[in-house]
């Protein structure tokens, strides 16, 4: 945030030095306190990475991804003032006439920002931003903009109803789009972030692969919706055979490159549906949602195969790695006629499936075994 003259130069220079706001001199400090704590409260205070820069500045208008602005505002020319220079910048314009109207557009179409046009009713201000924030509670934040009179009044009952920041009329063009522009910035640069962190929850570092704590919480909700909607689960535990006779003869850094290049040959082989997990030290799961028997099966014997076919290089030398793979699905019927409603958590499912793998090994290894046949 910078301080400085109110002229047209000075915000241009400000932006350009990427201040996400601007306080014209002389200072009101009741509106320069609100802006500051509506600044701190929504906005990432980290220094993005370079990378997370770089993807964000290739999201401007024209690229990769176009960014989508919500216009919300009574009269239909209000909204036409506000549009029109954003769309001459390529920006696309999305229009509300109200907040319920808004929240509707927000539930169904991927917005980046939205701005909230209104002059000189303090309480419909306050009640528009709050109605906005309510309704998309629990949802991706979005960039709020009051576009409102210069009276201290309307902005900070704004700022205080959800808004993050504000633009009086009569506006600069320049201005309104700086900040709308600011604003998706930084939001797509927490949204980038936010992905990353989410990653390092649930992904397995060593694999790439879903973690243990994912797969069992994936496996449940996957359980869960197959026996409320009666659709067939199946799930698929692959064990690689000679992973520790591996280790032993070439050190863990191989057994590592195995496991490793072992998850991308399995995820590369399935659907976008299927979820793939470290379920083990040399163990996969393969959560498969929706599929019939015959398709589990073939699926199951595909993967083994592709894994087996793979050739793995230890200290410069061709190795090969057996896989084994147990499969118990919802559709199957274990020994003496237990009916499928028997199998009543997702527990119960993965004790079929490590039994199946346990009985796979057992009898050869590098092969599959179906619980119940």
């Amino acid at each position: 945030m910078i301080s400085c003259e109110s002229t047209k130069e000075n915000a241009e220079y400000a932006r350009a030095l990427g201040a996400l706001d601007f306080v014209p001199k002389p200072i009101d400090f009741a509106r320069f306190k609100v802006t500051v704590d509506s600044a701190i409260g929504s906005k990432q205070k980290a220094k993005p990475s370079r990378r997370i820069a770089d993807a964000a500045e290739r999201q401007r208008p024209g690229g990769i991804e176009e960014m989508r602005i919500l216009i919300v505002a009574a009269e239909k020319s209000d909204r036409k003032a506000i549009g029109d220079p954003l769309e001459k910048e390529g920006f696309r314009t999305l229009n509300a006439e109200s907040a319920r109207k808004a929240v509707e557009v927000i539930q169904k179409e991927p917005v980046d920002a939205v701005l909230v046009g209104f002059q000189g009713e303090r309480e419909r201000a306050a009640e528009t931003c709050k109605a906005i924030r309510e309704g998309t509670e629990g949802s991706r934040r979005l960039s709020m903009i009051a576009v409102t009179d210069a009276s201290s009044e309307t902005i900070l009952a704004s700022l205080k109803g959800g808004a993050d920041d504000y633009v009086t009329v009569p506006f600069d063009p320049v201005v309104l789009v700086g900040k709308v522009e600011a604003h998706v910035r930084l939001r797509r640069e927490y949204d980038l972030r936010l992905e990353e962190v989410v990653a390092l929850c649930v992904k397995d570092a060593l694999t790439g692969s879903y973690n243990h704590a994912y797969f069992k919480a994936r496996l449940n909700e996957e359980f869960h919706r197959s026996q409320r909607y009666e659709r067939n689960l199946a799930l698929a535990i692959l064990g690689l055979d000679n992973l520790e006779k591996m280790k032993a003869a070439f050190g863990p850094p191989a057994g590592n490159r195995i496991l490793s290049e072992a998850s991308q040959v399995i995820r590369s082989a399935i659907r976008s549906s299927d979820v793939v997990a470290r379920s083990g030290e040399a163990e996969f799961a393969l959560i498969l949602p929706e599929a019939t028997s015959e398709r589990i099966l073939s699926k199951a014997d595909l993967v083994r195969s592709k894994v087996e076919e793979r050739i793995f290089m230890l200290d410069d030398r061709k190795t090969d790695v057996t896989c084994s793979v147990g499969l118990a699905s919802m559709e199957i019927l274990p020994p003496g006629g237990t009916k499928p409603e028997q199998v009543k958590s997702a527990e119960d499912l993965l004790g079929m499936a490590s039994m199946a793998l346990t009985r796979a090994r057992g009898s050869g290894a590098g092969r599959v075994e179906v619980f119940g046949k």
